[in-house]
């Protein structure tokens, strides 16, 4: 009977978030949502302004946050065509939220850290991406995510207002 009161803790520890999700649903969650994100990249040795936008769902587990992101091409006609598409969690960690991404297409990691100030409402929350760029170099650099979108020129000015230089990356 002890062992079956073991089982039935460790069964709960770890599926618990699973099974409270039905009432998780009932709570706001302020990162639901679509989002726009930009930052300074490399592209062809041009420094370039990237735009990207990111879908925020509920995930099973508690805490975590399922993330769709994808870059939208230069000129697109809409945000919602995709160039390089990503899929990975949003979490908290500290006072920070932590995105972690895989490429759906190609074999990549790219991670990005904001403050966390979506509770507050900021119109822009600044943060840093690492990656690589999109001459192939280990790179990483200054990054904003907006809950509306921006006027390109504005987005630019708002990165390098947070960062010297936007952008760094290792040849």
């Amino acid at each position: 009977m002890l062992a079956l009161g073991a089982l039935a803790g460790t069964a709960i520890d770890q599926y618990g978030g699973i099974l409270l999700y039905p009432f998780r649903l009932l709570r706001k969650d302020h990162y639901l949502g679509v989002w726009w994100e930009y930052h300074l990249s490399y592209r062809q040795g041009h420094r370039t302004l990237r735009q990207s936008k990111l879908a925020i769902r509920r995930g099973l587990r508690s805490g975590v946050r399922r993330a769709d992101f994808w870059h939208i091409p230069a000129g697109a006609t809409s945000d919602n065509q995709k160039e390089i598409s990503y899929k990975g969690t949003l979490r908290i960690e500290g006072n920070q939220l932590l995105i972690e991404l895989d490429a759906t297409s190609h074999k990549e990691y790219l991670v990005y850290r904001f403050f966390n100030r979506i509770p507050t409402n900021a119109e822009v929350i600044p943060g840093i991406w690492m990656s690589y760029d999109h001459d192939s170099n280990p790179a990483a650099g200054a990054a904003i995510l907006t809950n509306k979108p921006m006027d390109p020129a504005d987005a630019e000015r708002e990165i390098l207002r947070h960062a010297t230089s936007g952008a760094i990356r290792i040849k």
